[in-house]
């Protein structure tokens, strides 16, 4: 890979970390609330099958809008930011054995983009899970400023997000979910080598340590 090619030797890897549904399961939580406060009993967080949510057949089929999912997402990180679970109990674990090999993991989200008083309840959040991480969290507005980071990789949900990564050459790693797998079955038809699907945080350990063994050679 060509972005591999080009590095200082001396240089470290950076990972960059997106947080909701990748390290925090906000739309589980998501779901809960939509079925406890507003008694859509059926709903379950694999009919979440679009980003934005709400665009999400059996979110237009219940009426859920846009506004809604928005207000709880934000009311998630305001005030139940406690309750959120991580998507896996093993990313402490996995982080730390990254930076153990050298991988920088820099934390970066657009969680808090609507509404800034929420931001520093991520920190909080984080320290509380054991979630280690290197400098500052970043704080971001869209998947453009992701791109444009000083980042090597990033792994994120979204799979535009990995577009855009390989459209400037470098590899996105695509965490899969419920929104994202008509993208990841054609990869199957269309490999791109610069797109690398992940089903769980084992599976990005792997990844990444492996990334990283080719960033060094």
């Amino acid at each position: 890979m060509e972005i591999f090619a080009r590095n200082m030797k001396k240089e470290k890897m950076t990972l960059g970390l997106d947080i909701d549904n990748v390290t925090a399961d906000t739309a589980g939580l998501l779901v809960e609330i939509l079925k406890d406060r507003y008694n859509f009993k059926g709903l379950e967080r694999g009919h979440l099958t679009r980003r934005p949510f709400h665009e999400s057949s059996k979110f237009l089929q219940l009426g859920i809008s846009k506004d809604r999912v928005s207000m709880i997402l934000d009311e998630i990180w305001r005030e139940r930011f406690q309750d959120i679970q991580l998507m896996d109990s093993r990313i402490g674990t996995i982080n730390k054995e990254l930076q153990r090999n050298d991988v920088l993991i820099k934390v970066i989200t657009t969680m808090g983009a609507r509404d800034h008083s929420i931001r520093p309840n991520l920190q909080t959040w984080l320290e509380g899970k054991g979630i280690t991480y290197d400098g500052e969290i970043s704080f971001v507005n869209g998947n453009a400023e992701k791109v444009s980071a000083p980042l090597h990789t990033i792994v994120d949900d979204e799979e535009n997000l990995a577009i855009g990564l390989a459209n400037c050459g470098r590899p996105g790693i695509l965490f899969e979910a419920s929104w994202n797998k008509k993208f990841v079955a054609g990869l199957d038809l269309h490999p791109n080598p610069l797109i690398h699907v992940v089903h769980d945080w084992d599976e990005l350990g792997e990844k990444v340590l492996e990334l990283n063994k080719a960033f060094r050679s």
